[in-house]
């Protein structure tokens, strides 16, 4: 076998372009000034000129032979940053447009972008097959099934249908991005785009903590609801779905920093980040997967001093945060109390037992009895679907969609991940910094089902288009890295 550095991968040798760098640099920043154009205009411009700018968009993602640019722009819409478009807050004066074909057929600007992906895709010509395809098929064909059963069967609405559909119809993301990011290069380069809007989420929470407001409430005031923690501090929200964007920038960036690539510093910094963001947002769920993924990052990285360094210079900001803001002070020390809480979860009336007590006692029984009267089958998109399933007691939301039969689908999709990567790692040298690599890939896994079995449901048939459209993407990435191994053996 040739020596790992004679035949390194594709992706290494583009990361180690000077000419690659400079491209995805002035990429990076067309899509930074996009994102803020896009802000102005929904903001600050009259609907009708966010409508024209929205068809403009779609339209020269029709054109543009670089369809990977497009799809980051379309992630990062959909992930919120900052908190800005969050289309599910419908008091919102500003909202990206909604364009209507007569009564009953209105899309969002996040569904128009959908179909003109998938549209793209099929008349692209592009055939892929993912190492997953045996479990994807097989979700997908009980999917069918349940969907025929809800009609047949179950009974439902015309707008429970149409509510299921329009969430279920973004796993068509599946077949979009590989169909139209056609080659490594673009692939690395869709990769890394949705990177810098870290450094914008990272401002609006040291804002927050510094204003004790959030930073689109300058531009849309009243739009956001505020929350709270123990004492009724002000606590730091992500609304829509910018902790998936957070979460998918703390991933790849410890994944390609482990890559032994130009410019680690750069990765560390991002992933540092984004790490700190979520820890500001004092969600305990997300505190303990990311804490995960860093943990195993840390074990396999041979940079720790370096991680450790940024870590230290973050927290000297903070603290020189809570000195300029005395208000500041207060958040910090709430936040990390609700964070702590999650070592005390065993102990009555620690918050973290408050939290699981009004669900297991408020919420969980609902679900529970949705799926004691069906528990083989599920209940699918019916009605009673949309009556039992809650996000917020996790698998059980799931099996309630799903039953019993689909939960072993589900498993068998789990299990198959994990043994695809286990399989590529073994077939790696030690050497390989791939092999250091693709182990975040398997601890993000495991933090996706930590969360899901906890109070936070990440797989289903069903759920906001950021979180299908994450796992689209996550899937298809780790596609794209374990062939990329795969070729330095």
């Amino acid at each position: 076998m040739m020596p790992v550095v004679a035949v390194k991968s594709n992706l290494l040798v583009l990361k180690q372009s000077s000419i690659f760098e400079k491209e995805i640099f002035k990429e990076s920043i067309s899509m930074l000034l996009l994102f803020a154009l896009t802000a102005v205009i929904v903001y600050k411009m009259p609907q009708i000129i966010a409508t024209f700018f929205i068809v403009i968009i779609v339209i020269t993602f029709f054109r543009s032979k670089k369809d990977y640019f497009w799809l980051a722009y379309f992630f990062i819409l959909i992930c919120c940053p900052g908190n800005f478009f969050t289309e599910a807050q419908r008091e919102s004066l500003y909202r990206l447009p909604v364009f209507s074909l007569g009564v009953g057929f209105t899309f969002t600007t996040h569904e128009v972008f959908m179909i003109a992906a998938l549209v793209k895709a099929l008349f692209s010509g592009r055939k892929y097959r993912y190492l997953l395809a045996k479990p994807l098929l097989l979700i997908s064909f009980y999917t069918l099934f349940l969907f025929l059963v809800s009609l047949g069967i179950y009974g439902t609405s015309i707008g429970t249908l149409a509510y299921f559909l329009r969430n279920f119809l973004f796993y068509s993301c599946l077949i979009s991005v590989p169909f139209l990011i056609k080659t490594d290069e673009d692939t690395a380069k869709f990769v890394r785009l949705p990177l810098p809007l870290i450094f914008f989420t990272f401002f609006t929470a040291v804002y927050f903590f510094i204003t004790g407001s959030h930073f689109v409430l300058l531009f849309s005031p009243g739009s956001l609801r505020e929350i709270y923690m123990f004492g009724h501090v002000a606590r730091f929200g992500m609304f829509g779905g910018e902790h998936i964007l957070v979460l998918y920038c703390f991933i790849f960036s410890l994944l390609l920093s482990l890559l032994n690539i130009r410019h680690n510093i750069y990765f560390n910094i991002v992933g540092a980040l984004a790490y700190i963001s979520i820890l500001m947002t004092a969600t305990r769920v997300w505190f303990v997967v990311f804490t995960l993924i860093l943990m195993v990052f840390l074990v396999k990285s041979k940079r720790i001093g370096k991680v450790v360094g940024v870590l230290f210079a973050l927290a000297v900001i903070g603290y020189g945060i809570s000195i300029y803001s005395p208000g500041s002070s207060v958040k910090f020390q709430a936040t990390a109390q609700r964070l702590t809480s999650i070592f005390s979860i065993r102990e009555e009336g620690s918050q973290s037992y408050k939290m699981l007590e009004h669900k297991s006692e408020n919420r969980l029984p609902v679900v529970l009895e949705g799926i004691k009267e069906n528990p083989v089958l599920g209940w699918g998109f019916s009605d009673k679907a949309m009556a039992v399933m809650d996000p917020d007691v996790g698998n059980f939301s799931l099996i309630a969609q799903v039953g019993l039969v689909g939960f072993l689908c589900f498993i068998y999709f789990w299990s198959s991940y994990f043994a695809i990567i286990a399989a590529t790692r073994r077939r790696l040298s030690r050497t390989d910094p791939f092999k250091n690599a693709l182990s975040i890939l398997p601890a993000s896994f495991t933090g996706f089902l930590v969360a899901h079995f906890t109070t936070h449901q990440f797989f289903g048939l069903t759920l906001l288009a950021y979180n299908l459209f994450f796992l689209a993407i996550f899937i298809f990435l780790s596609d794209f890295f374990v062939r990329e191994a795969l070729k330095t053996r």
